[in-house]
């Protein structure tokens, strides 16, 4: 059975203004008022439309969060029978919904039963840069892709030549680089250990060594003799720790050496 090349990307500004160059001037009119920047040349067809007709795929999905009369003219004018997500952002730059929105998208797809004959395509051209920087995040993770650029008429695909895989060691080392100056401060300076008492080196070097486990979503055993403060330090690691405001696991099961 042959592969399916399935095409999903965003409907960006330009995309719209190179419609409205080639309809009717009524339509024209309505289009840019709602859009910035100007009225291209009718040969100018636009990221998306330069896609369609320079690069062969079995199914179009285009997600958009225009006006539903802005996206059926697109549509119609697009060609064939491309399928439109009309959802809603806070705002075109808005990391954290075009985020949900996308990878909601493409984990329905690969939910379906033909996803394991399915070359899925992300064009990277239309829509914002927030956009563009969620499907590369996407495509280089969860949904491994082959990625496209417009520009000039022409089409292509472009190689990111890297995978975040390969990046994370090296991100996780700066915090830890980062967060070595916690040595030189008391507890009292640092958020969530404020109640921790004592000032010696040993006490910083400990707390900084407990603010670098809270950064990370691991499990920590304490270790200690009785009364050295364990359960205190494992309070201030929840206080300082991005699930401070989720119930505390196990808050009381500290080892005694």
């Amino acid at each position: 059975m042959p592969r399916k090349k399935v095409l999903v990307q965003w409907i960006g500004h330009s995309d719209l203004r190179s419609l409205a160059a080639n309809s009717s001037q009524t339509r024209c009119e309505k289009l840019m008022a709602a859009l910035a920047g100007k009225l291209p040349k009718k040969e100018d067809l636009g990221p998306t439309k330069t896609l369609i007709t320079t690069q062969k795929f079995d199914e179009v999905r285009l997600l958009t969060n225009y006006a539903s009369e802005f996206n059926s003219w697109f549509a119609k004018w697009l060609g064939g029978k491309p399928v439109i997500s009309e959802v809603k952002l806070k705002k075109p730059t808005d990391y954290a919904s075009i985020f949900e929105v996308a990878n909601q998208e493409l984990d329905s797809l690969k939910s379906s039963k033909a996803w394991a004959e399915t070359d899925l395509c992300l064009h990277l051209s239309p829509g914002t840069p927030a956009m563009t920087a969620v499907w590369l995040l996407l495509g280089k993770t969860r949904f491994p892709c082959t990625f496209y650029e417009t520009f000039g008429g022409k089409s292509w695909i472009t190689d990111v030549p890297f995978d975040l895989i390969d990046v994370i060691p090296e991100v996780l080392r700066d915090p830890d680089a980062h967060l070595q100056h916690l040595a030189a401060q008391a507890p009292a300076e640092i958020e969530g250990f404020e109640d921790i008492a004592g000032d010696s080196r040993a006490i910083r070097d400990a707390v900084g060594r407990a603010k670098r486990a809270a950064i990370r979503n691991v499990t920590v055993l304490l270790v200690g003799e009785s009364g050295t403060g364990k359960e205190m330090f494992a309070q201030a690691i929840h206080k300082s720790s991005n699930r401070r405001d989720k119930p505390l696991k196990h808050p009381l099961t500290c080892l005694s050496a």
